[in-house]
């Protein structure tokens, strides 16, 4: 079994112990403010981040958004790096410049192309779902899941009609995101020259 200490007290460490494997097994909390040093909460002891290096545990799992502030300070504290893992990666620069590296020289050599903002999250946050066929349309997914999610609430009925099917990626994503009994009738056009196919 794998010891774990989990950095941060937000709301993340909710979503952290939500899902937490029985494999792993908390040995204590820990969060930058001062105040919360030594306490317990959750029946955990609160450790102040200048200990950590000193206690015997397996990984520290960052529940805070801010995993590559928290990190660099954790690593000055001496930590080893590679013992602490971001369970919200919410933003990677190192992403951000390697996807830009071509802009920057496209624009020093005379174009005006704006930059690429990336935020990195996860793929999709149901444990269990497929993620291959988001990976590449990550936006475009979670957007329609949204508003599924939000007919389904609202009780909202009627049919889908889906206009320029290509591999019929985004029809099996449609038949899956709406509940069994209230499935509705999905018109598939694969084209825009008339064919119709109803999807069942």
């Amino acid at each position: 079994m794998k010891k774990v200490v989990l950095f941060g007290m937000g709301s993340g460490l909710k979503d952290v112990l939500s899902i937490l494997p029985d494999t792993l097994k908390i040995i204590g909390l820990s969060d930058n403010d001062k105040e919360k040093h030594n306490t317990t909460h959750l029946d955990f002891r609160v450790i102040p981040p200048a200990e950590l290096k000193n206690i015997d545990f397996d990984y520290i799992i960052v529940t805070s958004k801010f995993v590559q502030e928290i990190k660099s300070g954790l690593v000055n504290l001496g930590v080893d790096s590679v013992k602490i893992l971001g369970f919200n990666n919410s933003f990677n620069s190192k992403i951000l410049v390697e996807t830009n590296s071509d802009l920057d020289l496209l624009n020093q050599l005379g174009f005006s192309i704006p930059k690429i903002s990336l935020t990195s999250m996860y793929l999709w946050p149901k444990a269990g779902e497929n993620n291959a066929l988001f990976q590449d349309d990550f936006v475009r997914y979670m957007s329609i899941n949204l508003l599924a999610e939000r007919l389904n609430r609202h009780k909202v009925g009627g049919n889908i009609a889906e206009l320029g099917v290509y591999k019929g990626d985004l029809s099996v994503f449609l038949n899956s995101i709406f509940p069994e009994k209230k499935k509705p009738n999905y018109f598939l056009l694969p084209d825009f020259a008339g064919s119709i196919v109803l999807m069942k």
